[in-house]
């Protein structure tokens, strides 16, 4: 296992993510609008294991991202679009040489929409088209002894060339940045045998999504806000939750009461 040790900003394509290990179920921080453009740009930095790696072998790495992704429900509430897209083409972004020789190779990939699977009911939001192509920030390599190694965070995929996934996207709005981009690197499902595993729910045929995906239902507190972008939605549920519990878990916002 490899840890995420600093970021180090790319360009304009967003991987969103924060440079620190992932706490399941966390409450939304508050972070400065400046922060977050640096958040939304940035690429990672990954220190190798001290045991080695073996030739081509991928990495995994632990990330935080700044919505939550480990459950449908959270998709749902916070997301703009779930699609299949394929990836066209890959671009490689300038590398980060880090203490030790290693050092990691962020990376942008080009996808088209094929379907797209759920859209939210939130109003005003931007909808994404079927066709519609996409610059989206991915998964870099680690490079050590001259080895390139593709940096995985489990359970998403590695994208590659020619390959199509189930993709969780939300479009993000942060300063001067605005685009579509994946909720996080855990949500880039790999379609096997016409099936994918959602985060959190059962194993499902694709073509059957739409229907189950119209079926989750949305949390309260998340509806509650729906007319914020996503990202502010987060934190609302976030403070929501403060004033009335101190102690309450953020989660309980993307599970829906009875």
């Amino acid at each position: 296992m490899v840890r995420v040790e600093r970021s180090k900003p790319i360009d304009d394509v967003a991987i969103a993510q924060v440079a620190e290990e992932a706490t399941p179920r966390r409450r939304p921080r508050a972070i400065a609008a400046g922060a977050l453009l640096c958040i939304a740009i940035a690429g990672f930095l990954v220190l190798p294991d001290r045991g080695g790696l073996s030739d081509g072998s991928p990495v995994n790495a632990e990330v935080d991202t700044i919505y939550p992704v480990e459950s449908v429900e959270d998709l749902v509430a916070y997301g703009d679009a779930i699609a299949v897209v394929t990836v066209r083409s890959e671009v490689a972004g300038e590398a980060s040489e880090s203490e030790g020789g290693s050092y990691t190779i962020p990376r942008s990939v080009e996808v088209v929409v094929d379907d797209v699977l759920w859209r939210t009911p939130f109003a005003d939001r931007p909808t994404l088209a079927d066709g519609a192509e996409l610059t989206l920030g991915s998964n870099g390599w680690m490079v050590s002894d001259r080895t390139r190694h593709p940096i995985v965070v489990e359970p998403g995929a590695f994208e590659t060339v020619g390959n199509s996934y189930v993709v969780a996207l939300v479009y993000h709005e942060s300063g001067e940045v605005e685009q579509w981009q994946r909720m996080g690197p855990q949500v880039v499902l790999e379609i096997v045998g016409g099936k994918v595993q959602l985060p959190g729910g059962p194993l499902q045929d694709v073509e059957a999504l739409p229907t189950y995906l119209d079926s989750v239902p949305i949390a309260p507190l998340a509806s509650a806000h729906g007319d914020l972008p996503p990202l502010e939605r987060y934190h609302a549920v976030g403070r929501d939750l403060t004033e009335s519990d101190p102690s309450e878990d953020p989660a309980e916002s993307t599970t829906a009461e009875d």
